[in-house]
């Protein structure tokens, strides 16, 4: 690793230890069963840390004001990702609030921003 690389990394953990807040990471699955011909969810939790990015709230267009969206970006370093880089049904909570992981890329050497849209509450979600 060169020195620059070694700042760099240095760097990333202290945002992390300053700007970091815990979260729950969620991989959904989605199980048929062909007896009920339902399609239940099962679910994989894990633990991380992450930096909440900048939050964009507004109305859905086209809903006369009767559905409001929220968008927000999280970053979170490369190797505390538990699932696979790409995820269908990917689901992160914070502060009480579940978001869907719409997209998931590489910003750098160690760090993943994931863009994600928050989500109405259910009731087996709270």
């Amino acid at each position: 690793m060169t020195d620059l690389s070694v700042l760099i990394s240095e760097d990333l953990e202290l945002c992390f230890m300053d700007w970091g807040t815990d979260v729950t990471l969620r991989a959904v699955a989605e199980v048929f069963d062909v007896e009920s011909q339902l399609v239940n969810e099962t679910y994989e939790d894990a633990p991380a840390v992450a930096i909440p990015g900048v939050a964009h709230v507004g109305v859905t267009k086209g809903t006369a004001g009767q559905h409001f969206e929220g968008r927000m970006s999280f970053f979170l370093k490369k190797e505390d990702y538990p699932f696979d880089v790409v995820v269908n049904n990917g689901r992160l909570k914070h502060a009480g609030q579940w978001y869907r992981i719409e997209g998931v890329e590489e910003r750098g050497a160690n760090l993943l921003q994931l863009s994600c849209r928050r989500m109405e509450e259910l009731v087996d979600e709270i």
